[in-house]
């Protein structure tokens, strides 16, 4: 349920959430974080077991869209009552999973940035596969992913950090772009736009069509 204050000691009616966050099971644990995002528990949603936290950007609209926390904040057991800061991404919870010191436990988290990127020839506008892109932040560290083969490229991030996002690839030269962790909204992903120029000082590759016969200049397939 929502409720909201009115004035000193006095509150609105509380209104149910309706069925887009509450289920036939039990939702718990409700916490709101400084920029409005809802997170809770439930064992109705649908989840990995017991009691799992989810998380809701978009209160009060018709357009609430929950989403499971995932593994590993989530488990087969139950998990429940995050609270967290979002501009740094620590956080802490409760759960009851093995190798615990009883039953509940607390737990502590380091929520990470997610970055979504694109990297194209900047001349073309293709899209650029399997091409290397390093985040460097301001003490060297450094996370590398790879573009798949829609040039698309996902990158867990730490929070309230200045980076420097890189790629580059065979017969292209380097592109670079500055991306920060510092202020964001936690409702909209981070995205990195990386254009690639080609290195017109490396030799183009060469292709060479070709086929294999035999001595009466048969066609031979699956020859290598």
């Amino acid at each position: 349920y929502v409720t909201r204050k009115l004035g000193p000691g006095e509150w609105s009616e509380p209104e149910n959430l309706g069925d887009a966050v509450n289920s036939a099971g039990n939702e718990m644990f409700p916490w709101v974080s400084s920029t409005g995002v809802l997170y809770f528990a439930s064992d109705g949603l649908g989840g990995l077991g017991g009691l799992d936290i989810f998380r809701v950007t978009s209160i009060g609209t018709q357009q609430e869209e929950v989403k499971n926390m995932g593994f590993p904040v989530n488990g087969s057991h139950d998990d429940f009552a995050l609270v967290i800061d979002e501009r740094t991404g620590q956080g802490f919870f409760a759960s009851n999973r093995t190798g615990g010191k009883g039953d509940d436990d607390i737990y502590s988290i380091r929520l990470k940035q997610i970055v979504e990127g694109l990297v194209l020839d900047a001349k073309t506008g293709e899209s650029l596969g399997d091409i290397m892109v390093n985040a460097v932040d301001g003490r060297g560290q450094t996370v590398t992913v790879f573009s798949n083969e829609e040039g698309r490229f996902r990158m867990p991030l730490d929070r309230n950090k200045e980076y420097m996002v890189m790629a580059d690839g065979e017969f292209y030269k380097e592109a670079r772009e500055r991306l920060s962790t510092v202020s964001f909204d936690p409702r909209t992903p981070l995205e990195v736009l990386l254009k690639l120029e080609q290195d017109m000082s490396c030799e183009p590759p060469y292709i060479v069509d070709g086929s294999v016969v035999n001595d009466s200049n048969e066609t031979l397939t699956g020859a290598t």
